[in-house]
C-alpha cells in the first residue's frame, strides 16, 4: 500500500502487506494492524523504519501476535492484549503497551511508555528524560520484570497511579 499527499489511514489485513508513505510535515498517517482475513500462525513483524516509511501512529489490533519496529518520527504506538515486541525508533514516542508480557525498546528519543496489565520488559537506549508510567486502568499487580535505562540522564518511573500509598502491602506495594 502506498500513501499519497496528506493524512492516510492504512489497514493491514494480511501478514504480507507493506506500507510506503513519505514523511511530510503536517499530515498524520495511521496504520491499523491485525484485521487479518486469515489469522497468522506465528508472530508477524512489521518494520516501518525504512526510507519512505512516514507513518506516525501504529495500532496493533485484535488477538494476533504482532511485533512492530517504528521509524525515527514521533510515533504513537498502541499494543494489544498479547505479548508484543515494540521497537519505537529514535523519535519522541508514546508507547501504550496494552496487555501481555511486552518487550518495549524506546530508542534514542524522549519516550513515554505506559505499561499495561502484563509483566513488561522496557529498554531505553541512550534516550534523555524518558518516562515509564502505569496505566490508570490497571487493577491489581503491575509488575515490571526488567527496566533497563542506558545512558539516559533524566529517566523517570511514575508510580503515582500504580501505588496508592508508598509502603503499603499486597498488590499495591513496592518491593
Amino acid at each position: 500500500m502506498t500513501g499519497g499527499d496528506g493524512s492516510d489511514t492504512f489497514t493491514i489485513d494480511n501478514a504480507a502487506d507493506t506500507v510506503t508513505d513519505a514523511a511530510a510535515d503536517g499530515d498524520l498517517d495511521i496504520v491499523n494492524i491485525g484485521t487479518f482475513t486469515t489469522a497468522p500462525v506465528t508472530a508477524v513483524t512489521f518494520d516501518f523504519s525504512g526510507a519512505g516509511d512516514g507513518v506516525e501512529n501504529i495500532n496493533i489490533l485484535n488477538a494476533h501476535l504482532i511485533n512492530v519496529t517504528a521509524n525515527g518520527m514521533a510515533n504513537i504506538i498502541n499494543g494489544n492484549a498479547l505479548a508484543n515486541v515494540i521497537n519505537a525508533g529514535a523519535g519522541i514516542d508514546t508507547i501504550n503497551a496494552g496487555g501481555g508480557n511486552d518487550t518495549i525498546t524506546g530508542g534514542a528519543g524522549k519516550d513515554t511508555v505506559i505499561t499495561g496489565t502484563g509483566n513488561d520488559k522496557i529498554v531505553f537506549n541512550a534516550g534523555v528524560a524518558d518516562t515509564v508510567a502505569a496505566a490508570a486502568s490497571i487493577a491489581g499487580v503491575d509488575k515490571y520484570t526488567d527496566l533497563v535505562l542506558n545512558a539516559g540522564t533524566a529517566d523517570t518511573i511514575d508510580l503515582t497511579v500504580a501505588v496508592a500509598n508508598v509502603g503499603c502491602q499486597g498488590n499495591r506495594g513496592i518491593e
